[in-house]
């Protein structure tokens, strides 16, 4: 049997960051006489959820709430395509690859897509233009140009002689705005005493998990960002206080989970907090970053 499998897509995180992140289910909520429907992961979903239950508290129910369960995602078509439902939409992982076939990023390179690579797969892969594609290779090869004429002499320095007589200067460093915004709002942690009876642990710490073979201090801020999972989030927004806390006013999973997200430095250890540890300022932006869209 063929099928395509439609995957949900975060409504939130493709409206307000321009990125594609899976959704695990669509919630549909009714306000000013308007129903609304969201797909969300579950983090954003907590947050939406726990947003409301202060004017749910007060409010009077007029009808039953509707399913948020996931939709069914099968139909016929070609044998294990998978699509994305939103229209002009990209499945991540085969942009990844176009953009590493075409020379657009490099072999196992972490971090987000650039809208305009998204934008040049799209064009390529389904309407066959290359222009875009083009583009952004002419932008890689090409370096800033600059031409002088001199008057006198008439003597012309076209920008191939400009760009030949710069070969060998080194290039300046592109800063990332991503990057530099998340630098705003880091500083180094306090180490627990776990971290801090090794020496030498600091320097190799690894995010555990699927990349425990990638060293944090090697990361730049966002691919620390882009790496936490849901769970992090969810147990990063109860430290934050915009996700309410469990039963006897804990945080569920943190005592499996606190060595991945200090190692991130999302979370430091502090004695006076009833949880053993609070969330740090780069840790309540990742929130945001990642749940929030802000």
């Amino acid at each position: 049997m063929k099928k395509t499998i439609v995957t949900l897509t975060d409504d939130l995180v493709q409206h307000t960051l321009g990125l594609e992140e899976a959704a695990d289910e669509t919630v549909t909520f009714s306000i000013d006489g308007t129903n609304y429907e969201i797909d969300l992961k579950h983090s954003n979903a907590e947050v939406l959820r726990a947003s409301l239950a202060p004017y749910r508290k007060a409010g009077r129910p007029t009808n039953k709430a509707a399913s948020t369960k996931p939709r069914p995602m099968v139909a016929d078509a070609g044998a294990g395509a998978t699509l994305n439902r939103h229209q002009g939409g990209v499945d991540p992982a085969a942009a990844r690859a176009w953009a590493t076939e075409h020379g657009l990023i490099k072999p196992r390179q972490r971090g987000r897509l650039s809208k305009g690579i998204k934008e040049a797969y799209n064009a390529f892969t389904k309407f066959g233009d290359r222009k875009l594609l083009d583009e952004l290779l002419q932008a890689l090869t090409t370096a800033p140009l600059t031409e002088t004429v001199e008057q006198g002499d008439h003597s012309v320095a076209t920008a191939a002689v400009t760009r030949a007589l710069a070969k060998d200067e080194p290039e300046a460093e592109t800063v990332d705005p991503d990057e530099a915004e998340a630098r705003k709002h880091y500083r180094e942690i306090t180490l627990s005493p776990r971290a801090s009876n090794d020496p030498t642990y600091w320097a190799r710490r690894t995010a555990g998990g699927l990349d425990r073979t990638d060293k944090v201090a090697q990361m730049k801020l966002g691919e620390r960002i882009d790496i936490l999972t849901d769970r992090n989030l969810t147990i990063l927004g109860k430290l934050a206080g915009i996700i309410p806390l469990d039963k006897g006013h804990k945080v569920s999973y943190l005592a499996g989970s606190e060595t991945r997200l200090e190692n991130l430095e999302m979370i430091e250890h502090d004695p006076k907090s009833p949880h053993g540890w609070t969330i740090t300022n780069f840790g309540r932006y990742a929130h945001q970053v990642r749940s929030l869209g802000e």
